[in-house]
């Protein structure tokens, strides 16, 4: 009677567990489809985002081809006609008498006064005006595994510069905030890092720099470097502690060191991927809208890295994207 005693509680105690395992595995379960929903949810985000800007390019090269055409259309027009008028004066100088050498003369004025080359015929709006499709994919690679939205760390932004509630865009002041003094705070340059560092794997964010006219840098840094003062030491970029990428509305560059590298483009960016594989040393800067590359920093880091921003007009900001919610 007691054997089966024992063997009836032991059983209740295997019942226990199972419920106990069943139960971790629907938690498991429902956390994890919640996770996958988020995920693609985002995913949808980004895509919805990224075909109304394709649209939006598509109309805009559309109405510029639509142009280009209706301006070749009046130039032929305009030379049917002239021809039309030409051919009639034509039909009345052969009635006329000496008509052959006034032909001649006619022609031969005709000539000297040939009309310009009327302009090309415009290309077709062809696959290559949609290329973002590639982009889109890249930036999917990127964002939907590496995926962060870090958040500026107030104890290190310098004292002019404005935090939003949300901790994620920056403005230049010139006003004194007042927030306390800090060791971890920049006292001259307008800049600030963010409180989340890298020290392993791939990351990917990406940063608002549009409402920055006069210009602002986007980048890292490691969180030994400088704070206290005007020297290279503190300001991004010049000193071998960080890596930048700089825009205003007119040019495109990045720094490391002091050393600046411009990068050619078109127009600046007005929003900045940035891609830091630590592992591999690698830094990368990408026109978020189109993921082209901008630029790639190769450094063995050796310690963890911070974004990091600067600001650099009176009334300019520059923001964090949320990535979780496809800002």
């Amino acid at each position: 009677m007691l054997a089966v005693e024992e063997k009836r509680k032991k059983a209740e105690v295997s019942v226990g567990q199972m419920k106990a395992a069943r139960k971790d595995v629907q938690d498991s379960m429902a956390q994890t489809r919640v996770r996958i929903s988020g995920e693609f949810t985002r995913m949808r985000a980004t895509l919805n985002e990224d075909e109304r800007a394709a649209l939006d390019r598509v109309d805009l090269k559309g109405r510029e081809l639509l142009s280009k055409i209706e301006e070749n259309i009046a130039h032929y027009e305009c030379e049917i006609s002239e021809l039309q008028a030409a051919a009639t004066r034509l039909r009345t100088l052969q009635e006329e008498k000496d008509s052959l050498t006034f032909l001649q003369g006619h022609m031969k004025k005709t000539e000297r006064t040939e009309n310009p080359p009327p302009p090309a015929p415009p290309s077709d709006l062809t696959l290559g005006e949609v290329s973002w499709l590639s982009g889109v994919i890249e930036k999917l690679k990127l964002s939907a595994p590496y995926g962060r939205s870090p958040t500026v760390d107030p104890n290190s932004a310098q004292d002019d510069l404005q935090i939003s509630s949300d901790l994620r865009t920056v403005t230049w002041t010139a006003v004194p905030q007042g927030r306390p003094d800090h060791p971890h705070r920049f006292d001259a340059w307008p800049q600030a890092l963010c409180s989340e560092s890298f020290s392993s794997g791939q990351h990917y964010w990406e940063v608002d720099v549009g409402g920055a006219a006069w210009g602002c840098e986007v980048g890292v840094a490691y969180g030994t470097i400088a704070r206290k003062g005007r020297g290279d030491e503190c300001s991004l970029g010049e000193n071998d502690s960080s890596w930048v990428l700089y825009k205003d509305n007119n040019s495109c560059y990045v720094c490391h060191g002091g050393v600046e590298t411009s990068v050619p483009v078109r127009d600046p960016p007005r929003r900045v991927g940035c891609h830091l594989h630590w592992e591999a040393g690698l830094l990368s800067f990408y026109r978020a809208d189109s993921m082209k590359l901008l630029h790639s920093f190769h450094h063995s880091f050796s310690q963890p890295l911070y974004p990091a921003l600067w600001v650099g007009g009176v009334g300019d900001s520059v923001r964090i994207l949320d990535l979780s919610r496809a800002s």
